[in-house]
């Protein structure tokens, strides 16, 4: 059996960035995405069962080869990498047709499978073993149903739970309904299932995964939401830390922010993409809610928990966006304050309806927009990371830098990064206090705290944080 993983490298949204030739740059700290890591996870332990060959293929500049070689370092037994200059700035169907093409030149490749069938893979095995064929299509996305597959993990600490599928909100400039189809739901019992098991088996942080959590439920018209299954979830022993990724204004309520608030074990990081501070525009974009709706969820976000970490994701340069436009969306990165944006410049997407609309922004005119967003969220970002020098937070363990193996790194509950020089005294997984000694514009730098030194410094822990996350349980017995 050959199995082929598709897999995508992308920069760590934690590292340092700056601009160079009128492009972000998201600095060197590269990883493979987290959820290809699932994928290369469940192809290797497929291929152990049933003596068979993993492949890795990706589509990139040169940096993508360390993509294949995390890929490899996870048991891929080889990897392939389709790099040309031409294909810089690929959409998704011409990235999709060279994959295509490059599994035929892979050759004798027995099934090839959509996200939406893997859990028929057994099944399909089973047939393709009484065909002829060359090969087995799969790809179809007939099914309205959640279906969970066993996982085998390999991380012992931090575990992806998906708790739906899809997404219903069909934004101009996005793909992503067209490929993964409608939303659809996992049960609320099936999911507290998984990670009340999690739990047993020692994971100490988990992740809520999907393309909108916060609609997560309402196709099952019962009642059921996201701040149903938070509630659920922190009644169950063992887990730390909970976090999710992603939300959306339109279906974000009061009552999930109290829900986030109440619950000790939801980690105080709210990532909420506004995309434009421009509510002409995000009509344009189709997002479904205003720029004023979406302060008035920042409000009371920051009145229920103001040791919230902000984030957001900003698009510059969609079509249509005016100079006034554009300040707009200055004056509200200047108002709401966010600890970090996500910015992007639009690149059409084939397929929807943003790619063929008037007035498309030159590309050096979105180049120079999103250096001066860059400019002001960076002097932002880095006063917010200056304030916390001085101060002690919680961080479980996560292991080296990529590039240095004497470094560690660790988040803090706002999903902070904070580097420490490792001193030998901690292993993967622990949960420990380290001090904070420099603030930079999107790292924090320190040291791990002696038992001796964190008990003296039980009182100076930092309230933007952690003081009301109910996480200072007391170390020093």
């Amino acid at each position: 059996m050959r199995i082929v993983v598709c897999i995508k490298h992308v920069p760590d949204v934690q590292s340092e960035r700056r601009i160079e030739d009128g492009r972000l740059v998201r600095g060197e700290e590269d990883v493979l995405n987290e959820l290809d890591e699932n994928a290369v996870e469940a192809a290797v332990a497929l291929a152990e069962e049933a003596d068979g060959e993993v492949i890795a293929l990706t589509m990139g500049p040169e940096d993508a080869e360390d993509g294949v070689r995390r890929a490899l370092q996870m048991g891929a037994d080889s990897g392939v990498v389709v790099a040309d200059d031409d294909l810089a700035g690929a959409d998704v169907v011409t990235t999709a047709r060279v994959l295509a093409a490059a599994i035929e030149r892979i050759g004798e490749v027995d099934l090839v499978i959509g996200t939406h069938n893997i859990h028929k893979l057994i099944d399909l095995i089973k047939e393709k073993e009484g065909q002829k064929e060359s090969h087995m299509l799969a790809t179809e996305m007939e099914d309205n149903v959640f279906h969970a597959v066993p996982t085998k993990r390999f991380q012992k600490f931090f575990a992806w739970v998906p708790i739906m599928n899809g997404c219903n909100k069909f934004c101009t400039y996005c793909i992503v309904p067209y490929v993964r189809g409608r939303e659809v739901s996992r049960p609320l019992e099936e999911i507290v299932e998984e990670i009340r098991n999690l739990a047993k088996e020692g994971y100490k942080e988990i992740t809520l995964l999907g393309q909108n959590v916060n609609s997560y439920g309402l196709d099952f018209k019962d009642g059921t939401d996201f701040s149903a299954l938070l509630y659920a979830i922190e009644d169950i022993d063992g887990i730390e830390r909970v976090r999710y990724m992603t939300s959306h204004p339109k279906d974000m309520t009061f009552t999930m922010i109290d829900a986030i608030a109440q619950c000790k074990k939801v980690v105080s990081h709210i990532h909420l993409p506004v995309q434009s501070g421009s509510t002409e525009l995000l009509k344009r974009m189709n997002r479904g809610y205003t720029t004023e709706h979406y302060e008035e969820l920042v409000s009371y976000i920051r009145e229920k928990m103001p040791q919230a970490v902000l984030t957001t994701d900003i698009i510059v340069g969609f079509p249509g966006e005016t100079e006034a436009m554009f300040q707009e969306t200055l004056d509200l990165l200047r108002r709401v304050r966010y600890d970090m944006a996500y910015t992007f410049i639009y690149s059409p997407r084939t397929g929807t309806p943003a790619a063929t609309m008037d007035n498309q922004i030159p590309q050096d005119e979105k180049s120079r927009r999103l250096k001066r967003l860059a400019d002001v969220q960076n002097e932002i970002s880095l006063a917010y990371n200056v304030e916390m020098e001085g101060k002690d937070y919680e961080v479980i363990v996560e292991g080296p830098t990529k590039n240095d193996e004497n470094h560690w790194f660790g988040r803090t509950r706002g999903n902070k990064m904070i580097i420490w020089e490792n001193d030998g005294t901690s292993a993967v997984g622990d949960t420990i206090r380290v001090h904070v000694d420099k603030g930079q514009t999107w790292v924090l730098k320190g040291h791990v705290l002696k038992r001796e030194e964190d008990c003296g410094r039980r009182n100076e822990v930092n309230a933007h944080d952690e003081a009301v996350s109910g996480s200072q349980g007391d170390m020093c017995r």
